[in-house]
């Protein structure tokens, strides 16, 4: 490498490594169109992965909720699901004040009213939802004589000179539940192309906490925990866009898989090819790590703005914290790892 080749590598250090397609907010999606994950050990090893993840800090936004998505579609994205729940003291409210109101729902809530506020009382509450989308005689003016439909509703009931064409039951329930249960319940969005065989990490509500993580591999099998846990990292700051972080999410994969035994064999493979760029920011950030643990416990503290509301590391006061010898190795590796990198624009993975 020449002189001028090798300054012009140092001068990018300290502004390197950007977008990739494994972070968070990669494309904003709704995860009502994909097939929710829910399973006891998927559950299980989340709870040991949010532990493992205190090791490098605090959370930037408190992880209250976080849902698992697989990224194919679901076969009728209008049915609730838990994630679906914004305030489960508004949805109790709310529900048991229409069951005062309205006897025809009683029959649906098995005459009683909801009062605990446990998984099990949540998933009751969803599965009771949906039986009432599948009610051909939910709604009638009888029932429901100060709700004033909006013209795509009466369509949907069926009203009008052409009715019996644009009737659809499940969709005027769905859409009078989101009407009665707004602030509740999320209302359902339409998105005209959703995406599929996505993986990222989601922030679906900053103000609430809420996660939501879309993976492409089938629950519980060995790429499925390689990717889930890889995407667990960007729980810690969902805003950060960084090929740092990227390498570090790895790393931190790896670890996990191991630690909970399961196959590490999917990603060791992916991750072999270092002319490729998740492979050359896995074992660049692999290389640090093992010489030093410590850098990569405090790194998340050393961000700036980036983009808009995007962010990444600020690396020069972070190497300010570190050794010698880690500024010296940090700048050896880059030279080797960081024209493979930039040569691999794609995916809208950029460098400055």
């Amino acid at each position: 490498m020449n002189l001028r080749s090798k300054s012009k590598i140092n001068n990018l250090a300290f502004c390197f490594f950007l977008l990739s397609t494994f972070l968070c907010f990669a494309d904003s999606t709704n995860y009502q169109y994909y097939i929710p994950v829910e399973n006891k050990k998927v559950d299980r090893f989340i709870a040991k992965g949010l532990e493992a993840l205190k090791e490098y800090g605090d959370f930037k936004i408190p992880v209250n909720e976080l849902h698992i998505r697989r990224s194919k579609l679901v076969e009728n994205p209008r049915l609730f699901s838990r994630a679906d729940i914004q305030d489960w003291q508004t949805v109790k409210t709310r529900i048991n004040g229409l069951l005062k109101s309205h006897k025809s729902l009683r029959s649906h809530f098995n005459h009683t009213t909801i009062k605990s506020d446990t998984l099990r009382q949540k998933v009751l509450v969803i599965k009771l939802l949906n039986s009432i989308l599948l009610d051909e005689d939910f709604y009638s003016e009888e029932k429901f004589p100060n709700l004033k439909l909006t013209e795509e509703q009466e369509k949907w009931a069926g009203e009008g000179f052409f009715g019996s064409f644009s009737k659809d039951t499940f969709k005027l329930n769905r859409s009078l539940l989101d009407t009665l249960l707004k602030g509740a319940m999320a209302s359902f969005k339409v998105i005209k192309r959703p995406k599929i065989n996505m993986q990222l990490c989601e922030l679906a509500s900053e103000k609430r906490g809420v996660f939501v993580i879309y993976l492409k591999h089938e629950p519980d099998s060995d790429p499925f925990y390689c990717e889930l846990a890889h995407e667990m990292f960007h729980l810690l700051n969902p805003k950060v866009y960084d090929w740092h972080m990227e390498g570090l999410a790895s790393v931190f994969a790896e670890k996990l898989l191991k630690q909970e035994r399961k196959n590490w064999d999917h990603f060791e493979k992916v991750l072999s090819n270092t002319q490729k760029a998740y492979g050359a920011s896995y074992h660049f950030i692999k290389t640090l790590n093992q010489y030093s643990k410590t850098p990569f416990q405090s790194m998340l503290k050393f961000t700036k703005p980036y983009r808009g509301s995007r962010e990444k590391i600020d690396i020069k006061p972070w190497l300010k914290e570190t050794s010698n010898d880690f500024k010296t190795l940090y700048r050896e590796q880059l030279s080797k790892y960081y024209p493979i990198l930039i040569e691999n624009k794609s995916n809208n993975i950029e460098f400055n």
